[in-house]
């Protein structure tokens, strides 16, 4: 069995690997240039077909000199080779760009154009196709109308992306258009997260008290990119009963550090290695299980526009708008991994806690710490913050944020303000402070609402929630 999960992450590696090589800027051009060989390949072949020519008639299938086609496939292959180099050029330029002026971690989304991939494939497939019809060009003597005609057909397919490719990259240009696809990319996993969570019916357990027991430590060190829990569940030996995680995808583990802990007093054998193996560590953080990592890129982003070396503040306020919209769709929700109940084999896993006060301070402090002496910066932080206070559910998160908005105030007016300056401040904390009433009346209407709901969602969900305890009861208080 334990062979069976090793190997089953050693696939799990392979896999993160290829998605690395998929976003990567040779493997989809590569494999669009190897269907352009491919189908010149074909191309030559029905160029001698007969029936196909006689279906089609002169009209269509006329003949074409060999110095005509040499002409025709010369030209096309020297232009594509020439416009692949300027994609090439156009996309490192823009990645140098952004890396210097908003952050170095942005190179990491943008890996994920599409578009940048499939207009370098499309010339590549162009130009491999020009280049291999040419080679074979001499080595039959009749016509050659499908492969010259595929060939035009190929360069207008790639000078469309080309077009298309020449605008997108204009629009990539634009810090607005960067900050926003990074916002559009946290708000989807966000999104995705919530709506896993919704869908989730079974019922979860509460944290478990610590397992007072052995301690596995990392033998090496790295960022953790990736955890497979029902590896560690899936692998455990019968007598463990309950494992505890130490570190989450984003911490930075060391050697000798404890990474785990279980409820025995010695780790049975190999499995202290098996949980090394399912916390997967890199030298970098990535985006598959590190949701934290995607708001630190919109905060490097504010902090770099608040530095005195570029001075962007209106970069920066951009980014703590956006933020504000990502925290109104987490909404207080904290984002541990639910609890792992392996009913067959008897075993509890309990991920590290990553809870959402957590998350807001690793996103605001920063904010506030560098635009405390910007008095536009103080002002869009505290607007955002008076905005979720009031479209907030969650007593936790308003509390939460309003805590962040007095914190503000306090770095604000450290300095001093002009008496016009500080009455705005104080305007937009009493606004964020009045906001946690209208945010009561607001639930007490939908309160009135539920109420009026039917009582069979609500049976249910108790039934889970005491099925849920009655599993916990076996492993120890909550």
């Amino acid at each position: 069995m334990l062979i069976d999960i090793r190997g089953l992450l050693r696939l799990e590696r392979w896999r993160r690997r290829f998605q690395d090589i998929l976003t990567s800027f040779w493997f989809v051009p590569l494999v669009i240039g190897a269907g352009g060989w491919a189908v010149a390949l074909v191309a030559l072949e029905l160029d001698q077909w007969e029936a196909l020519r006689d279906l089609l008639g002169h009209t269509f299938f006329r003949r074409i000199e060999p110095d005509t086609a040499r002409s025709i496939l010369g030209t096309i292959a020297a232009a594509t080779i020439s416009a692949t180099s300027i994609v090439y050029s156009l996309s490192l330029l823009i990645r140098n760009l952004a890396a210097s002026t908003l952050g170095p971690r942005l190179v990491q989304d943008f890996r994920q154009d599409r578009l940048t991939r499939l207009a370098l494939g499309m010339q590549l497939a162009t130009f491999t196709y020009a280049l291999t019809t040419l080679y074979y060009l001499g080595t039959f003597n009749e016509t050659r109308t499908i492969s010259i005609g595929v060939a035009i057909g190929f360069v207008l397919v790639a000078l469309s992306f080309l077009v298309v490719f020449v605008n997108h990259i204009s629009d990539q240009v634009s810090v607005d258009h960067i900050v926003a696809r990074v916002a559009g990319n946290l708000q989807d996993v966000l999104r995705s997260n919530v709506r896993e969570a919704e869908e989730n019916r079974e019922p979860r357990l509460p944290v478990l008290s610590a397992p007072d027991g052995a301690t596995i430590f990392a033998e090496k060190d790295g960022y953790v990119t990736f955890i497979s829990y029902s590896a560690i569940t899936n692998g455990a030996d019968p007598a463990v009963r309950t494992v505890e995680l130490l570190v989450q995808p984003g911490d930075f583990v060391i050697k000798r550090k404890p990474i785990a802990r279980i409820d025995l007093d010695e780790p049975p054998e190999d499995f202290a290695g098996l949980v090394r193996d399912a916390i997967m560590l890199g030298a970098a953080r990535t985006y598959y299980q590190d949701i934290p990592a995607r708001f630190q890129l919109l905060v490097e982003i504010a902090l770099r526009a608040l530095s005195p070396g570029v001075n962007d503040v209106f970069t920066a306020v951009a980014c703590a708008n956006h933020i504000g919209a990502a925290f109104a769709l987490l909404d207080g929700r904290d984002l541990t991994p639910p609890i792992i109940f392996d009913e067959k084999r008897d075993i509890v896993l309990v991920p590290k806690v990553l809870r959402f006060d957590d998350i807001a301070g690793t996103v605001f402090h920063p904010l506030r710490q560098a635009g405390a002496d910007v008095h536009t910066m103080n002002i869009a932080l505290l607007s955002v913050l008076g905005d979720l206070v009031t479209s907030s559910r969650s007593d936790k998160a308003r509390a939460v944020y309003l805590e962040h908005a007095r914190l503000v105030v306090a770095s604000a007016c450290r300095r001093p303000l002009e008496e016009a300056d500080k009455e705005i401040i104080d305007k937009l904390f009493e606004r964020a402070r009045a906001g946690i009433a209208e945010a009561g009346a607001f639930e007490e209407e939908m309160d009135v609402a539920e109420d009026d709901a039917p009582e069979d969602d609500t049976a249910k969900d108790d039934a889970a929630e005491k099925d849920g305890e009655e599993k916990a009861g076996r492993y120890g208080p909550s």
